[in-house]
C-alpha cells in the first residue's frame, strides 16, 4: 500500500501499518522524508493479516520537535487473498556502478501445471528498507532504480496476493554497487622552473557519473607529501617553490569519496 499526505518541507515522517490482530502480528514500520511539504511512501504490508489496515503517521521537524503527521490515520482495506500456490524469483540486469540504472525482475508464476497466470502487485525491499513497488503484468514485474548507495545489497521481492493466490517471498538476490571510476591529471603552471620559484600544481580529477566529487588530492615527490588539498569543482591545486635542483616526478592521488574510486596521475618537473 502507499500512504502520502503532507508535512513540513525537510522533517523526517515515520509511518505504522498496523492490522486487527491486536498486536499479535508486529506492525510494519518506515519512514520517508518530506519533500516540497509532501510525502509518498510505499509499504510491504504482506506480514500483516488481511482486512482493515490503520497507517498511523507522525513528523519530527529539523529541531526534533514531534507532531502528527497532517493526514494522521488513514484506513485501507486490502482486498482479501486466495490461496493457491505461487512462486517468485528475482533477477537483475544493468549498470553496476554508482548512479546506474539497476533494473530487478520479478517473475511469478503458480506452482499448479496451468494455473492462472498471478496478477497484483510486488514489493521490492532492500534489507528491512523498501525500495518501492510495480504492478504484476503477465507474470512480470520491473523496478528500475538509480539511487542505490555504493556497497552489497540483499534484495528481496514480495508478491503481496491475489483473489487467487497467497503472498509469497523470494530467495534474497545479493547485488553489489561500485564506486565509479576516476582519472586524475597533473599539470605544472611552468614545467622548467629555477630554484626558489613558485610552481603551480593543478589536478583534474574527472568521472563520468556519481554527482559531484568530493574527497582530497594528495601531491607528492616519491614518498614525501607537499600538500593535501580538498577537491573542489573536480580539480585541486598547490603552489610549491621549495623544490631544488633536478628533475622530479610529482604525483597527484586522489583519495576518492563514497561514490568514487581513488586514481592518480603525475608530471615531470625540471629545476634549474
Amino acid at each position: 500500500m502507499t500512504v502520502s499526505g503532507t508535512c513540513e518541507t525537510g522533517a523526517t515522517v515515520q509511518i505504522s501499518v498496523d492490522d486487527a490482530s491486536n498486536s499479535v502480528t508486529p506492525a510494519v514500520t518506515t519512514s520517508a522524508t518530506c519533500a516540497g511539504a509532501a510525502y509518498s511512501k510505499s509499504v510491504s504490508v504482506a506480514s500483516l493479516i488481511n482486512g482493515v489496515l490503520t497507517a498511523t503517521v507522525t513528523q519530527t521537524d529539523a529541531a526534533g520537535n514531534t507532531s502528527s503527521g497532517g493526514t494522521a490515520t488513514t484506513t485501507k482495506n486490502v482486498s482479501t487473498t486466495g490461496t493457491g500456490a505461487a512462486k517468485i524469483t528475482v533477477t537483475v540486469s544493468g549498470g553496476s556502478t554508482y548512479g546506474s540504472v539497476i533494473t530487478f525482475k520479478a517473475t511469478v508464476a503458480s506452482r499448479v501445471r496451468r494455473g492462472a497466470v498471478p496478477t497484483g502487485t510486488v514489493t521490492f525491499n532492500d534489507g528491512a528498507t523498501t525500495l518501492g513497488s510495480a504492478p504484476v503484468v503477465r507474470g512480470i514485474a520491473k523496478f528500475p532504480i538509480s539511487s542505490l548507495a555504493v556497497g552489497t545489497h540483499s534484495i528481496t521481492a514480495v508478491y503481496e496476493g491475489s483473489t487467487a493466490y497467497a503472498p509469497v517471498t523470494s530467495s534474497p538476490l545479493n547485488r553489489t554497487v561500485r564506486p565509479v571510476s576516476t582519472s586524475t591529471r597533473v599539470t605544472s603552471s611552468d614545467a622548467t622552473s629555477t630554484v626558489g620559484q613558485p610552481v603551480t600544481f593543478t589536478a583534474t580529477v574527472r568521472a563520468t557519473t556519481g554527482g559531484a566529487l568530493g574527497g582530497t588530492v594528495a601531491f607528492k615527490e616519491g614518498s614525501s607529501i607537499l600538500a593535501v588539498v580538498p577537491v573542489s569543482n573536480g580539480s585541486a591545486g598547490c603552489i610549491i617553490s621549495s623544490l631544488p635542483n633536478g628533475t622530479h616526478v610529482i604525483t597527484a592521488t586522489y583519495s576518492g569519496d563514497p561514490n568514487h574510486s581513488t586514481s592518480s596521475g603525475r608530471v615531470i618537473q625540471r629545476v634549474r
